[in-house]
């Protein structure tokens, strides 16, 4: 199918290259016999005309396949070599039969240096060529009388085959420098169809990490409350206080809808942090956990500088994870997010608790049996085995908020708090995009 294809244009030129030395050889022949030439009488006449017809019946039988494949680059035959030598030799016998018929060099040194790929093969065609047209001359016009038939001959033969090493050589050069060419472009192309290759599996990597993150940050801290809460109402259920028992229930309902709403905002990934901005999506954060635990969550707001949406949502999660840990591991009793402005550009959110600290022994906090007071006033035992917020410095929270701070150029410190307790603090820059997290689906 691809010779099909490529024949008509691979040939084109060719074809013609040999129709036009078809109609120079017939009027040289014919002409010269019309003209008396003596040399063009007899025989000779016959021997050149014979000389070129074979040619031409060669180069139709097996010299234009031959051509063809090496246009194609396909592989070299026996029967390329077998043209190059008819080639050769019907040069000799034509040009032997009258002078004027070495205008067959014209086409014939293109072929040879077509047909014979290799460079030195071509050079050593071509020299055979040349030896034949002084030889043919020598011949042709020694029987027309020249006294030193070989002078000329040997000048027009060397003249020729100069010309034809020259051209040869410059000709393979720029092929060789094409087929490099070609070899660096398909390099390319492979090496770009691996960078998109590595760029998807980059993405789809990307796209696990960002889910893990949202995951953790968001629907693991919902599941995490609605068991609270389911445990509280069994208690409740337990203990006679039917009341308290179904306002958890409704609780639960409520923790469960929202955690629907933050599975949806995770797969969208393309609204803003809320309706009203940060602040008031922090509002509604802590006024949750003030009613899911009991908990004294206390917002102050001093901060006026613009931020974007990535910067939002990065202050979002250090805020959740800031009031999950007093809820589920501090064992504090009151809690304060802070968002204030700093020098510089940037701004701070700090989670401040007044639990057991970053070592489990922070002043004035109660002590390991101690328990949390809940809306209704009865206790709720931390279950046993709880960690302190000390051990949340190595658990994927922590480290994973931290990484997300760090891509908005900002900085995390966990740390015990001032007479107490422990902070949460998140500094970032208000102008800095994130550069490799782009989570934007946060719970309103």
């Amino acid at each position: 199918m691809i010779e099909t294809l490529r024949y008509p244009k691979a040939l084109r030129w060719w074809d013609l290259a040999v129709a036009g030395v078809s109609i120079f050889v017939a009027y040289a022949l014919i002409g010269s016999r019309i003209m008396g030439d003596p040399s063009m009488q007899g025989s000779w006449f016959w021997v050149g005309a014979a000389a070129w017809a074979a040619l031409v019946v060669v180069y139709l039988v097996i010299g234009r396949t031959a051509l063809l494949r090496s246009a194609l680059d396909l592989p070299a035959r026996p029967a390329d070599a077998a043209f190059v030598v008819a080639l050769v030799a019907a040069t000799a016998l034509a040009t032997s039969a009258y002078p004027g018929l070495a205008v067959i060099q014209a086409v014939g040194y293109p072929m040879i240096w077509v047909l014979l790929r290799r460079y030195p093969a071509a050079v050593a065609g071509s020299i055979a060529l040349a030896a034949a047209v002084g030889a043919g001359m020598c011949v042709s016009s020694g029987r027309m009388g020249d006294p030193q038939p070989w002078i000329g001959s040997s000048v027009t033969a060397l003249l020729s085959l100069g010309f034809a090493i020259a051209l040869g050589t410059w000709i393979s050069r720029i092929s060789h420098e094409g087929e490099r060419q070609r070899r660096l472009v398909a390099e390319l192309t492979e090496a770009q169809h691996e960078v998109a290759r590595l760029s998807t599996e980059a993405g789809a990597s990307a796209e696990r990490e960002r889910l893990s993150r949202e995951l953790h940050d968001t629907l693991t801290q919902s599941l995490a409350g609605l068991v609270m809460l389911s445990e509280q109402a069994g208690r409740a259920l337990d203990a006679g206080e039917t009341e308290r028992g179904r306002e958890r229930i409704a609780r639960v309902e409520a923790a469960a809808r929202g955690a629907v709403a933050e599975a949806r905002a995770i797969v969208a990934s393309g609204r803003p942090v809320g309706d009203g901005g940060l602040e008031a999506v922090l509002v509604r954060a802590a006024e949750r956990l003030a009613e899911d635990s009991g908990l004294d969550v206390r917002c102050d707001f001093d901060s006026a500088a613009p931020l974007g949406r990535e910067q939002q949502v990065v202050l979002l999660r250090v805020a959740q994870e800031g009031l999950s840990n007093a809820r589920r591991h501090a064992r504090a009793t009151s809690v304060l997010v802070r968002l204030r402005g700093l020098s510089g550009d940037r701004v701070e959110l700090a989670v401040v608790d007044d639990g057991v600290g970053p070592m489990g022994a922070g002043p004035g906090s109660p002590g390991p049996g101690a328990a949390a007071a809940d809306p209704a006033g009865t206790a709720d035992p931390a279950p046993s085995g709880q960690a302190t917020s000390g051990e949340l410095l190595s658990g994927y929270g922590i480290a994973g908020l931290r990484e997300r701070v760090e891509l908005a150029g900002g900085e995390l410190v966990f740390a015990a708090a001032p007479g107490g307790g422990s902070q949460l603090i998140a500094r970032i820059p208000t102008g800095v995009a994130l550069a490799h997290d782009s989570t934007d689906g946060a719970p309103a």
